[in-house]
Order: structure tokens, then sequence, then C-alpha cells
């Protein structure tokens, strides 16, 4: 197998999921996966702010630091840090696993024919996650600017260690039927935060999990010499 790293961009909702999926799949050799991490908050806000220099320069010396302890495989850990994922693969050798990649793949193998992405606001409103999807001829939609709002209110409240309200479920089930009425057959949640408004529900549409793709792609790829 080869060594794989991570570097971890995001919150403690997404290290968690993430590291969740990598064990589930390895077992206890998931401990042996390299890591590294930058300020997830810093992420966030310099790719909100379209500073993709700021961000490579951020995020560029993590991965450094992987390579240097002999990793073959490399996922950043964070959506909106894959927004400079073309401009990090040309600073090294290693593979940089993308999560729009690993999602893309999901939905084509699911038969996807429309899908709703849910995620931070750079995610919804950036080109970087939904381009890759709509060129594969899957129509991508995302809410309009007051749901996108509530959206990134809501990964940021489960950030800070909230739960879903009562008012943000009946929302989430709302914005589902909406999606439903516009042919959307799957939700692409790209924050982790966002599974929370899922545990234990049944809901009208299936979900494709960004982030647990991604970990299930960087342990595919590990065990293929």
């Amino acid at each position: 197998m080869r060594k794989m790293g991570i570097v971890l961009a995001t919150g403690e909702a997404g290290m968690r999921h993430f590291t969740d999926v990598l064990g589930e799949e390895l077992g206890e050799t998931a401990a042996q996966v390299e890591r590294s991490s930058v300020d997830a908050a810093l992420t966030n806000a310099l790719a909100g702010e379209g500073d993709r220099e700021g961000l490579v320069a951020l995020l560029a010396p993590a991965v450094e630091s992987l390579e240097r302890r002999g990793c073959e495989l490399v996922a950043i850990v964070g959506t909106d840090a894959h927004l400079v994922l073309r401009e990090l693969r040309g600073t090294t050798s290693v593979r940089l696993l993308s999560v729009v990649e690993a999602s893309w793949r999901r939905i084509v193998a699911a038969r996807y024919v429309r899908v709703l992405l849910l995620g931070t606001s750079t995610t919804m409103r950036e080109k970087f996650f939904k381009s890759p999807i709509a060129a594969s001829h899957v129509p991508v939609f995302t809410p309009n600017d007051e749901d996108k709002e509530w959206v990134d209110a809501v990964i940021g409240r489960v950030s800070g260690g909230e739960e879903p309200s009562a008012r943000d479920l009946a929302r989430f089930d709302e914005l589902v039927g909406e999606a439903v009425e516009h042919g959307a057959q799957a939700i692409v949640m790209a924050a982790p935060e966002l599974l929370a408004l899922t545990r234990g529900r049944e809901l009208a549409l299936p979900v494709a999990d960004a982030l647990g793709a991604q970990a299930q792609a960087l342990v595919d790829e590990a065990r293929v010499r």
C-alpha cells in the first residue's frame, strides 16, 4: 500500500468525519496515515476573498511537509481549499486527490442526472466544484441567495458545537422538497457539518457525501500499486 497523507484544512467535524471513514477502511493502520494541518478558518477566509495566492502560500508548505515524510498520495481535507487544487498540483510531485473528482465519480456511478450542491458560500458560489460535474452533462444547482446564507449559518453553528434546531430541520426539508420539484436526484453535501441535518432522518433524496467520497478514493488509490 502506498503511503498516504492528509492536510487538515477543515474544522473538527470535517476532521472527525474524514478520519472515521479512514478508520472504517483501514482499521488500526489508519493511525499510520501522516497528517499536516493549516488554520481552517483562515483557509475559508482566503477562499471566500478569492485570494488564490494567499491560499496556495498557506497550503503548499503543508503538502511539502507530507512529501518530505515520503507520502505518495495526499488528500487536502476541506472543500474550500480545492479552489486552488490546480495551482497546488503544480508545486509538488505528490498526487493530490480532488474532493470534486471523487464526488463526480460517485455521481456518475449512481447515474444521477441532476444534483443539488450544498456547502460553504464559497463552494456554492464558485465554479470549481460545479463545473467539472456539469461538464459531464449532470446539471448542478444551488439554493437561492437567502438559502445560501442559511446553509452557511448552519455550517457555522455546527462548527461551534451546536446541533441543528427544529427550525433548521424544517427549513432543510423544505429545501429538499424544492430540489425534488426542480428534478434533483441527489444532494451533494460538500460540507460535513451539514450531515448533521440528515442523521437518523428519512429524506426525499439520497445524500452524496463529498468528504467521504474523497476519503474512500484515497484508500482505493493507496491500495493500487
